[in-house]
């Protein structure tokens, strides 16, 4: 059954402890316009994606890094991919700077024929900021997180029955309990971790 299409479908969430990032594909790319310029590492380079970068250069203002990633298969929504808040940074200096959806038209051509040898349609663009001049290897990941619409869905109190719409008593109650379930065993893994590997 597709949820999407029923009448009245407005949000999904799927608790799982999986780790996405085995079979998640993701390359570095360049914005088109970009001020930051590097070289990839050839033996992190396959003619299908690129993994690590050296000699980087900036003509001025702060370094960005931009990863393709196919997201398709992560059992999220999109507002939940491109809410920066979801993303953290565990190893390097770095911030979330723009998360958007993939169009081959924002990277050099070399990129997108990177790409496009790949076999692999990326869903989105993750571009990360420099927050010092010490480029140094980027690892981050995909935060598991109660999504905000369970907070905006659940009702505390449901009496008055004129001013629940929309809403279901003790809903988040609920969903933390499934999600404690989970995480008593697993503990919260984030649903992907990717390295991109920086020399400087």
């Amino acid at each position: 059954m597709i949820f999407s299409t029923l009448d009245g479908y407005a949000n999904s969430y799927t608790i799982n402890s999986k780790n996405y990032s085995d079979n998640l594909y993701h390359s570095v790319v360049t914005l088109k316009n970009s001020n930051s310029m590097f070289r990839p590492i050839d033996d992190l380079s396959d003619g299908k994606s690129i993994k690590g970068i050296e000699d980087i250069s900036v003509d001025e203002g702060d370094f960005n890094i931009t990863v393709a990633l196919d997201l398709s298969h992560l059992p999220v929504d999109g507002a939940y991919i491109t809410d920066k808040s979801n993303y953290t940074i565990t190893t390097g200096d770095y911030v979330v700077k723009n998360i958007k959806a993939y169009n081959p038209k924002d990277i050099e051509a070399r990129d997108a024929t990177t790409i496009k040898q790949s076999g692999v349609a990326p869903t989105h663009l993750v571009t990360f900021k420099a927050t010092s001049k010490h480029y140094e290897s980027l690892t981050f990941s995909l935060t598991r997180k109660t999504p905000v619409w369970v907070k905006d869905t659940d009702i505390q109190d449901d009496t008055d029955v004129t001013t629940i719409g929309g809403k279901t008593f003790g809903f988040q109650h609920l969903i933390k309990g499934i999600e404690k379930a989970y995480t008593a065993q697993n503990g919260t893994t984030p649903y992907f971790e990717i390295l991109i590997t920086i020399n400087n």
